[in-house]
């Protein structure tokens, strides 16, 4: 990570450049702030920590300097005894944090690596928007009702919560989970989907546990659909039509994040999202008891309603 260290007072710059150092980032020093914010508009920083007082270009100078650029670094402010109120307007001017001299070095490396641990963050996330704009233009339209479904698809991709995707047949679900699973941290994962209608009851945890050799006489072990989902995201299609001692059997697993194959009696621990989709509201299927309450909102971390046909098609007003 690559960090600017201003201040006019060339011993202290020295020294605060050498402790960046030690604490294992590529520190660039400056006596004047003006050729720091001419460095950083040239090639942005991965932060900045400045003092607050310096003759000309001072650290609010700065500050407002590098946020009119638009530039998104992470700035810190070292501060002398008796200018915390300044602080604090500086970070009410978009500062990270501020630290008053005289401080622990241990706590000012501490800070710049949460304030680095934000921006990549806010990198990440910025990076993940970016490609989930270019895989969403799949899903094609310019209704209101269909930009609405992209900037929550966009929103939702990111988060590692498990989502219900709601719509009548054809309003594009699987292409919603897709997409929610290409722009997510989870995409070189894999992306198992089980049609939990077409699935027959007898073979139900066949397939989704799966069993161990020693189950059946001659067989060889099998993972299930929930172990193959592992490191990515498992769809479930349709639940609303999965029999109700199926639910059962399928909530604890996913309560625990642990599957125990059929023939063993030890839990393998899953790292999985959950997608799920649904022709009907299944809080409707609650109030109807035909779908687990307990199950719903294990499943229902956000939920995405998507538009019907006749929505979808409807052009953006002028």
């Amino acid at each position: 990570m690559s960090v600017f260290v201003v201040d006019d007072d060339a011993d202290h710059l020295a020294a605060l450049t050498d402790l960046v150092e030690v604490g294992g980032h590529i520190a660039f020093g400056f006596l004047r702030a003006e050729d720091a914010v001419e460095a950083a508009i040239a090639t942005p920083p991965d932060a900045i920590l400045t003092d607050l007082r310096m003759p000309g270009m001072d650290g609010m100078g700065l500050l407002s300097a590098i946020t009119g650029q638009g530039l998104d670094t992470p700035v810190i402010m070292l501060t002398g005894h008796g200018d915390v109120v300044q602080a604090v307007r500086a970070i009410q001017a978009g500062a990270e944090d501020f630290l008053e001299k005289p401080y622990d070095a241990a706590h000012l490396l501490s800070v710049l690596a949460r304030a680095l641990r934000a921006k990549a963050t806010r990198d990440e996330v910025v990076r993940l928007q970016k490609e989930l704009t270019q895989k969403s233009g799949a899903i094609l339209g310019e209704s209101p009702a269909i930009a609405t479904l992209r900037d929550r698809i966009t929103a939702l991709a990111p988060l590692d919560v498990d989502v219900i995707l709601t719509g009548e047949t054809g309003t594009g679900k699987e292409l919603a989970a897709r997409a929610l699973h290409a722009a997510s941290p989870r995409a070189q994962g894999p992306y198992i989907a089980l049609n939990c209608a077409a699935l027959p009851e007898a073979l139900f945890e066949l397939e989704v546990f799966g069993h161990a050799a020693a189950a059946f006489p001659g067989a060889r072990e099998k993972p299930g659909k929930l172990e193959a989902a592992n490191g990515g995201t498992l769809v479930l299609d349709e639940v609303e039509a999965m029999p109700l001692p199926l639910q059962t059997k399928l909530l604890r697993a996913l309560q625990e994040r642990q599957v125990e194959r059929i023939g063993e009696n030890h839990l393998r621990p899953l790292d999985i999202r959950i997608l799920t989709t649904s022709k009907t509201d299944l809080r409707a299927a609650i109030a109807a008891g035909t779908f687990r309450a307990d199950l719903y909102y294990r499943l229902a971390g956000a939920e995405l309603s998507l538009p019907p046909p006749c929505e979808a098609l409807a052009p953006t007003s002028l």
